[in-house]
């Protein structure tokens, strides 16, 4: 599977759209982990990243409700077989129950970490 963050011009990069919500807020980027294998691909002469084997997401948010509450989250790339060259396209839906946190000066906005 093809890293988030790689040059352009290459293969179709790994997506990540969290459904806007006022619940909560997105605080950065995605991070991915362990870090992408880089190299020059041959066919479009980009520098690009990808995972070989497995790979974690995480994406941190700021609660913003108190009530427990759902973030969908909808998947999009490509992965490319290392044996043939084939690619096939990757979609998916991930739905993550959030605990909502009761909003005061000590707890507001408290930042949890989705994986």
């Amino acid at each position: 599977m093809y890293s988030q963050f790689f040059d352009d011009g290459g293969p179709i990069k790994l997506t990540l759209v969290f459904a806007p919500n006022a619940n909560y807020k997105l605080l950065g980027k995605t991070t991915e982990s362990p870090k992408p294998h880089m190299e020059k691909d041959e066919v479009f002469e980009v520098m690009v990243g990808y995972f070989s084997t497995e790979a974690t997401f995480s994406q941190k948010i700021k609660v913003l409700s108190e009530k427990d509450f759902n973030i969908n989250l909808t998947i999009e790339g490509q992965a490319c077989y290392e044996k043939d060259g084939k690619c096939i396209m990757v979609e998916g839906e991930n739905t993550f129950a959030v605990k909502g946190v009761k909003q005061t000066a000590e707890t507001s906005g408290v930042v949890t970490d989705l994986k």
